[in-house]
């Protein structure tokens, strides 16, 4: 678990680090018009083409580092592409409200493999299982979502007609260099722990770390792909209307939704979660049990922020965005650091909620800021 926690880090940060978060200016576009959306997705797929070969020299120093195996470097490297393909082609369909076949993509890049894993650990002979297994069925089940998704791409027999627009690419660069940085930011929130983890305590501490981050983190998928994936779009054409009243409405939702589901996932641990660890035969992780539920109070304050995040990138301000950010990114860094070598691993929880309660904050407020304009 403390080493699959670890890839899937690496795996996460890459797909970002290629990705430049060139999404933000060819999304903010679609939501607008999507008429030009084949124009936008070939343009943007020329950029990303580039980017890719920066994953080369990546993925080596990955390696030499120590941090991939030389056994998992192809399937690593192959992973990576595909995983940021999926992903920017999931946004699109979220962009133009085609909601329930971008989660559909979703779960094939993200539910099914894990799934048939579980099934063949659970009822097959689960320590003949490898971690090249795992990523490449991991690999085979995005390739597929990515098949799927470029194929029923409205518009997608244009693609050999539309031009290509150096000018639109390079602006579109300058638009996501700012957002870029405060992702890598919030990325290094969300994993830096498991690095600090694994130096300060080791894989096993790690591992239980890992098991409890992701029980919780089923609150952020069932968010974004209940709630968010269908309110944010809708927030982006709110502020580009001015529509107050609307845009009020809309963050509402979000604050409720969130509420309702880390109640109800509360619940669930509480009675599920000593049936679970029978059933996986690891009792002694109950011990650290309490973890859960201050990582599921980091997840609502996560989820809180979403709706001040959209409103900042409808309103095209990159630079307030890198400004929270970074203020969350600087709470989370100096409490891990002190925290856990002290507390252990509830030292990394209490870090991240922490930084996601100051990000949500700090968001709020500099929306309010920009609403408060629209009366002027």
């Amino acid at each position: 678990m403390g080493e699959f926690s670890l890839m899937n880090a690496n795996i996460a940060l890459l797909v970002i680090f290629i990705g430049f978060d060139f999404y933000i200016y060819s999304n903010r576009l679609i939501v607008k018009d999507n008429s030009s959306l084949i124009f936008i997705f070939k343009n943007s797929l020329v950029f990303y083409f580039c980017s890719y070969l920066i994953l080369i020299p990546i993925t080596l120093l990955l390696y030499l580092q120590g941090f991939v195996s030389k056994e998992l470097l192809g399937i690593f490297f192959i992973l990576s592409i595909l995983e940021h393909l999926g992903q920017e082609l999931f946004r699109i369909y979220i962009a133009i409200e085609k909601v329930v076949f971008a989660n559909m993509l979703f779960f094939l890049r993200s539910g099914l493999w894990s799934w048939i894993v579980v099934l063949y650990l659970f009822f097959g002979d689960g320590s003949t299982t490898t971690m090249y297994n795992i990523l490449f069925l991991w690999a085979l089940s995005t390739l597929l979502a990515v098949v799927i998704g470029i194929l029923f791409l409205p518009g997608i027999k244009d693609f050999g007609i539309v031009g290509l627009d150096k000018k639109w690419i390079i602006k579109g660069i300058k638009a996501g260099a700012t957002v870029f940085v405060a992702t890598i930011l919030l990325k290094t929130i969300e994993y830096s722990d498991r690095y600090l983890i694994d130096y300060f305590l080791g894989k096993k501490e790690l591992g239980i770390y890992s098991f409890y981050f992701q029980l919780a983190n089923i609150i952020n998928v069932l968010m974004f792909t209940l709630y968010i994936s269908f309110i944010y779009p809708k927030i982006l054409k709110n502020v580009y209307a001015k529509d107050k009243i609307a845009l009020i409405k809309n963050k509402n939702e979000i604050y409720r939704s969130t509420m309702f589901i880390v109640f109800g996932m509360l619940v669930l641990f509480i009675i599920a979660l000593p049936h679970i660890l029978v059933i996986m035969d690891k009792q002694d992780l109950d011990a650290n049990s309490n973890i859960l539920y201050v990582l599921m109070l980091s997840a609502l304050f996560f989820n809180f922020s979403f709706s001040s995040h959209y409103i900042l990138i409808a309103e095209e301000r990159e630079k307030l965005i890198f400004k929270t950010t970074f203020i969350a990114f600087a709470i989370n860094l100096t409490l891990n650091i002190v925290l856990i070598p002290i507390i252990g691993i509830y030292g990394a929880a209490i870090a991240l909620t922490a930084s996601s309660f100051a990000l949500w904050i700090a968001k709020l407020f500099e929306e309010k800021r920009i609403i408060k304009t629209w009366e002027e």
